[in-house]
């Protein structure tokens, strides 16, 4: 959207029909010649009626005998009467009463916060009542809308109020709602519903734009934004499209209307029309019509284009029904002797073959259908409709050949030895260690965990083997058949975390013409082809998923999004020495007594294999509760991370206020970097030259959440809240995300003296947001220190854990998935520094930073860093701390005085979370080492749908988010060729990625036909102006602000090194040919003027520190692409400057 001032926000043009400018909007009803601006006015007034939107929503134009109507006012200038006596008070008075609700509820934002006594027609004199401090009424009271009440009247001002939605302009083109119906409240967006909005391609100079009388509505569900701006109220209520008849009606209609002409030849314009009309109703409500179209019913609901062109999505159209994988992690299952699951579809169905003679239809009595008809309905559920309880059960006609088949699948699945196969197609490698004692294997799987996973290929030959072994080859018609479902298996084994499978790519190729079983017994000889729905999206799901249960499935600390496949009986064994420390050192028992008397929603638990040696325990605290049945009363209990949402607002509000100087934690990236460049220009002011080398400690807390004494945590949480109330208010915010609109809570805590208003709130986050709309719901309610104090130790001491059937208590540490635990965390060890390590880090040569439990001692004096070092290997009684001295790493040498040798990094560079900060300037590099153990194609998600090609730059962007923080471009703290390196290796880094991405759609010949070379050029671009945003946005942000970043580095520098990290990345193919020709033709259009840049480019091209990107796997083998000439198995070679 855009406007004559400049104002854009594509959110309020996609739920609005008509969206303008104040100013556009009080011209178009008061006329032109108004003068409603005038030079002299002052700058508020003239930036209030400028930059603030009117929303017409089309349900305010209904009549409504408390609004005033348009009409009453739309006269000539000339005609109205101004009171320049008019108080504001009493027009904002008037408008709260005709718009306050009865209810305690916000309809409208502007009367939020006041409640009026009935329900009927406002009356003058009639009591309102003030609840809740509405700061939108405040704003309103200011002078520039005094101003503008004299300017336009008080008929003017009450529609304003009450019949349109004001939104006031923020920083970044952000707006916060003023008036109206809040934006998450208005009918066809809800709560946190997305909306798919197509963002506005680049205007053409030769096109005339298209006038807005001409422009649509947007649909419910997709809808296209237009580049030009709604400033006319007439085209706020359009009549639809009429839909068009299909060929044989519209034949039909031609005929009569002839022969009606042929009658009537001398009928007036207007009877001619009215009696085509009437001709088309009654051919549409005629009952051979009707009958001709009732068998294409569905197909036409299923093929009705949008106004875009494209086909609606529909729930029964298989390209948009997708796998649920969320069963298949962390699932525990009970096996029978054979190895299949007990509470499995197949295993709770008992085998009861029919009585020799007698059909499927006649082997049992209707009161107790046989084990056979339940489950062809569970396989089948849209083929049975519901019958009585007592009737007979009517099998379809195409699946009375079924029933024979899932009775012979019954049988084998009976006779089918599950645990056999297990052992024999996925064997355990260590299998001695099970010969041992529980005493003397305790250490030994912990030794062995990645060796004891399954691969994939043994994962893989296990479930082919059930299904050749289960499931009859009649069932999927042919070998052929059989092969394309075992190959979708085959690929759903091999799918990461976060990936997904739609059933139309799971069946791409089954031919329903070899399955016997689909044909009609019927027609005899002559039968005819039938076309038949392959099984429904449930019955795939489950057969699918329940073929997992065997094995327990995880991801890992270490391997991202690759999950890892353990027998269940082999991780029994090794998680056994786990939860027995566990239980020992953390947990006790309950009894079910007390969990009765709890009344409280308890956490599960599971572990989580390390890189080291170990497991790491993860506790859910937002899990949804079971479900709880009272009666005829159904309801969920509140997930405990929900309950802790107020006492987390309140620490959050207490963390706020520390600055970058006087305080070492911090609670992100951006808040580290700040804290990094202060410490900086504290070094910087002793020092009359450059820097000298500084000294460095990194450490990490063993067991950082699990050490946390109980009692000490909560004395330095109490000491933390400083006042007796706090005030939490909430509101929304609706901002574009990966092209939806999405609205999500946001809320916050103030001390109840002097605290922020909702409007601040929003102020503070308009500079980090762009193109969002916050709004206040009025909704705030106050909670003091002790309820506070009350809640945290409740859920400290209280936490419940269920393992198995069993129930304990934690008494010992914090839980690691809980919202408070980063808060607590902060505070403790804020609390441990001020008390123990204050003699060594508050001195004007050294700092202390620590983002979460990893802490960072920089020094110029060595002696300090050597005391730092040696306090802390000796551990902190008083608070249980101790470090993890493996993690350990110092730049210089040094050895403990226990004899223990630390990790020494003396190249110039210390690794910190992920950074790799410069030992005498601390300037910021990413730390690309991480990547180097596993392949780069475990980080990636990748998208198989039928649209799958279009996610590549969704997902290179998401990739891309780290790399381009605020402190790796900020050139007013890095110099400018540790800048352009940086650049040059994200994006080398994004080639990388976009190779991998390319070679799994290729691997797969289902799949390519997703991405074209052609279409690579244009996706390159995109990442590129990606790129160039988020490093200009992040050091816009409000954190880059209070650090004074600055970002210089100009958009065809940012270009011309992508198109060389790129040229370089890529295998030299054809597939890539016409991407090479694009990146030759940037490097030659975006070559730097300036002398000195162009040395800076080409030194960040050819530095040495580029070589870490080659110890990175990204490429698979030669053996594994599959052989066409677009294969991408070649290396790359140097083609780029």
């Amino acid at each position: 959207m855009a406007s004559p001032h400049g104002i854009t926000n594509v959110i309020l043009r996609e739920l609005f029909p008509v969206i303008c400018p104040l100013e556009t909007y009080l011209e178009e009803h008061l006329g032109p010649s108004l003068g409603l601006v005038d030079s002299k006015d002052p700058e508020e007034f003239k930036h209030l009626v400028t930059t603030t939107l009117v929303g017409i929503n089309p349900a305010s134009n209904k009549p409504n005998p408390n609004k005033p109507e348009l009409d009453k006012y739309r006269v000539a200038p000339t005609e109205l009467v101004l009171n320049e006596s008019m108080d504001l008070e009493d027009v904002i008075e008037r408008a709260l009463r005709m718009t306050a609700a009865q209810r305690k509820v916000v309809e409208n934002v502007f009367s939020g916060g006041y409640l009026k006594s009935n329900d009927q027609p406002w009356i003058p004199g009639d009591p309102i009542e003030k609840f809740q401090h509405n700061p939108n009424v405040e704003y309103i009271r200011s002078p520039p809308w005094s101003t503008l009440l004299n300017r336009v009247g008080e008929d003017m001002m009450l529609h304003l109020f009450t019949s349109t939605s004001l939104f006031r302009a923020l920083a970044n083109s952000n707006f916060i709602q003023l008036t109206g119906i809040p934006l998450s409240d208005m009918s066809g967006f809800r709560g946190t519903a997305s909306r798919k909005v197509f963002l506005p391609p680049r205007s053409d100079p030769k096109k005339r734009p298209a006038s807005t009388l001409d422009q649509e509505p947007a649909s419910d569900n997709t809808v296209s934004i237009s580049p030009n701006v709604h400033t006319s109220t007439n085209d706020v209520q359009r009549p639809s499209k009429r839909r068009k008849i299909e060929s044989k009606k519209r034949k039909r209609l031609h005929k009569q209307n002839e022969s009606q002409k042929r009658k009537r030849p001398n009928e007036e314009v207007e009877n001619k029309e009215q009696s085509s009309r009437d001709v088309e109703n009654k051919a549409q409500s005629s009952k051979d019509v009707e009958s001709k179209e009732q068998s294409s019913k569905d197909v036409e609901n299923k093929e009705q284009p949008n106004k875009d062109g494209n086909k609606k999505k529909t729930k029964d159209q298989l390209p948009y029904i997708t796998t649920s994988r969320s069963r298949v992690f962390y699932y525990r299952q009970v096996h029978t002797d054979t190895g299949i699951l007990r509470n499995s579809l197949i295993s709770s169905t008992e085998f009861s073959p029919s009585p020799h003679g007698q059909s499927a239809s006649t082997s049992k009595p209707p009161q107790s259908l046989s084990n056979v008809d339940e489950l062809m309905k569970y396989m089948f559920p849209k083929q049975y409709p519901s019958q009585p309880p007592n009737s007979k059960l009517q099998h379809p006609w195409r699946l009375r050949k079924m029933r024979d088949l899932v009775e012979n699948m019954l049988r084998l699945n009976n006779q089918c030895q599950y645990m056999i196969l297990l052992r024999y197609y996925c064997p355990i490698e260590v299998i001695d260690m099970l010969r041992h004692t529980p005493e003397e294997y305790k250490n030994i799987p912990l030794k062995h965990l990645p060796v004891c996973g399954t691969s994939f290929e043994e994962v893989t030959s296990y479930v082919h083997a059930v299904v050749k072994k289960v499931i009859p080859l009649e069932m999927f018609g042919s070998v052929e058949n059989r092969t394309i479902i075992l190959r979708a298996m085959t690929r759903f084994i091999r799918l990461r975390k976060y990936e997904n499978m739609s059933l139309q790519y799971m069946i791409q190729g089954f031919k329903t013409s070899q399955c016997e079983w689909l044909k009609d017994s019927r027609l005899g000889q002559n039968q005819h082809r039938v076309r038949h729905t392959p099984p429904s999206a449930s019955k795939k799901q489950k057969e699918i998923a329940n073929e997992f249960a065997t094995f327990y499935v995880t991801e890992t600390s270490h391997q991202r999004n690759k999950i890892s496949y353990y027998r269940h009986d082999l991780w029994k064994l090794l998680t056994a020495p786990a939860i027995e420390t566990l239980k020992a050192n953390m947990f006790r028992r309950m009894d079910q007594r007390e969990v009765m008397m709890c009344r409280r929603m308890y956490a599960g638990l599971r572990l989580l294999p390390k890189k080291s040696q170990g497991l790491r325990p993860i506790i859910n605290l937002s899990r949804k509760s079971p479900r709880l049945v009272n009666g005829s009363s159904v309801w969920r209990m509140t997930t405990m991370n929900k309950q802790l949402e107020d006492p987390h607002l309140v620490l959050s509000c207490e963390l706020e206020p520390q600055s970058f100087a006087t305080s070492s934690s911090s609670p992100g990236m951006n808040e580290l970097y700040g804290r990094i460049k202060a410490v900086r220009e504290k070094l910087v002011d002793l020092s009359s030259s450059d820097l000298p080398k500084l000294f460095m400690v990194k450490l990490d807390i063993q067991k950082c959440f699990d050490s946390v004494k109980q009692d000490k945590v909560l004395e330095v949480m109490q000491e933390a809240l400083k006042d007796n109330h706090y005030i939490i208010k909430k509101g929304t915010k609706v901002f574009l995300s990966n092209g939806k609109i999405i609205a999500k809570p946001l809320s916050k805590a103030t001390r109840s003296n002097g605290g922020r208003s909702f409007m601040d709130i929003a102020d503070q986050h308009a500079d980090s947001s762009c193109h969002a709309i916050f709004t206040d719901k009025i909704i705030h309610h106050d909670r003091s220190r002790k309820e506070v104090i009350d809640m945290v130790k409740s859920h400290i001491t209280g936490n419940i854990i269920q393992l198995g059937k069993h129930f304990y208590r934690q008494f010992t540490g914090i839980p690691q998935g809980s919202v408070l635990s980063p808060a607590l965390c902060r505070l403790y060890y804020d609390d441990m520094e001020d008390n123990l390590l204050a003699d060594l880090t508050k001195g004007d040569d050294s700092a202390l930073l620590r983002l979460a439990d990893d802490f960072l001692f920089i020094s110029r004096n060595k002696s300090k860093a050597i005391a730092f070092l040696e306090r802390m290997s000796g551990g902190l009684s008083e608070y249980n701390c101790t470090i993890n001295k493996e993690k350990t790493i110092i730049n210089f040498p040094y050895v403990l005085r226990d004899g223990t040798n630390v990790t020494t990094r003396e190249d110039g560079e210390f690794p910190y979370c992920g950074l790799l900060l410069h030992t005498r300037t601390l300037e910021i590099r990413t730390d690309y080492s991480r990547y180097h153990e596993g392949e780069i194609r475990n980080t990636l998600t990748i998208s198989r749908a039928r649209r799958g090609g279009k996610s590549i730059v969704l997902k290179m962007k998401s990739g891309m988010q780290f790399p381009c923080k605020m402190m790796f471009s900020d050139t007013s703290f890095n110099s400018w060729s540790r800048v352009m390196l940086n650049i040059y290796q994200n994006l080398y880094f994004c080639a990388m990625k976009l190779h991998a991405y390319c070679q799994e759609l290729h691997l797969d010949p289902t799949t390519r036909h997703l991405l074209h070379p052609s279409a690579l050029p244009s996706i390159v671009d995109e990442i590129f102006d990606a790129c160039y945003g988020l490093l200009k946005n992040g050091c816009r942000s409000a954190v880059g602000v209070k650090v004074g970043a600055r970002f210089g580095v100009p958009r065809d520098h940012l270009v011309w090194l992508g198109a060389n990290a790129f040229c370089l990345a890529l295998p030299k193919t054809s597939f890539y040919r016409p991407l090479r020709t694009h990146l030759q033709k940037k490097i030659l259009n975006n070559k730097p003027k300036s002398n000195y840049f162009r040395r800076v480019m080409m030194s960040a091209v050819r530095d040495p520190r580029n070589k870490i990107m080659d110890d990175i796997t990204y490429q698979l083998p030669s053996t594994l692409v599959s052989p066409p000439a677009s294969s991408m198995s070649s290396k790359p070679k140097s083609d780029a400057y």
